[in-house]
């Protein structure tokens, strides 16, 4: 018998179990974090090559861009015959609540404009039907990053996406999601 007292042992099982516990924990995440990444490429493929129809090929840049702002979760480069033609930023914003919605923002290299904005996902429904989202693509099409580079939300109020769509909650996630990328892409050095 140990002349420690009970508490301490529990304590020491305890750490122990836990110990192992997270070990496994890690080696599983090892295991499908490569699988979930590729599987969220495959979703997102057909959506970048309908955003950005001039682009024949894109890559995956992220890892290259150092420290990403919140909410960008991928950034893309689009190549038409081997030359960089935009850059798109993959990006999650709040919609409601809890809730997030994914969105791709693509941006002209030449000349700094949004070529469009898509959703790839959100949880939203309106009386059991999807919210027209296809109105983003007309809301920021052509629009000069300018426009949204380090702006706040309350600077477009005076615009209603929110009265088009249906979604006034979400509505600011995608102008969140225009924000975040519109300024990380003017105040990174691009060198293509």
């Amino acid at each position: 018998m140990s002349k420690w007292p009970k508490p301490i042992h529990y304590g020491l099982l305890l750490l122990i179990i836990g110990g192992i516990l997270g070990g496994l924990l890690v080696l599983v995440n090892s295991i499908t974090a490569p699988i979930i990444a590729e599987n969220e490429i495959r979703e997102v493929k057909p959506k970048l090559e309908a955003l950005v129809p001039t682009c024949d090929t894109f890559e995956i840049v992220t890892d290259q861009l150092g420290t990403l702002p919140n909410g960008v979760k991928e950034v893309y480069y689009g190549y038409e015959d081997d030359v960089v033609k935009a850059v798109i930023y993959w990006t999650e914003t709040a919609a409601y609540g809890t809730l997030v919605m994914k969105e791709l923002v693509a941006i002209d290299v030449t000349t700094n404009k949004i070529i469009n904005v898509a959703i790839t996902s959100t949880p939203l429904t309106t009386h059991g039907k999807d919210m027209d989202f296809d109105v983003y693509k007309t809301f920021f099409k052509d629009v000069d990053v300018l426009t949204y580079n380090n702006a706040s939300i309350d600077d477009f109020s005076n615009q209603n996406p929110e009265i088009i769509s249906g979604a006034t909650v979400s509505s600011k996630g995608v102008v969140m999601g225009v924000i975040i990328a519109t300024t990380h892409y003017l105040a990174h050095d691009w060198s293509f």
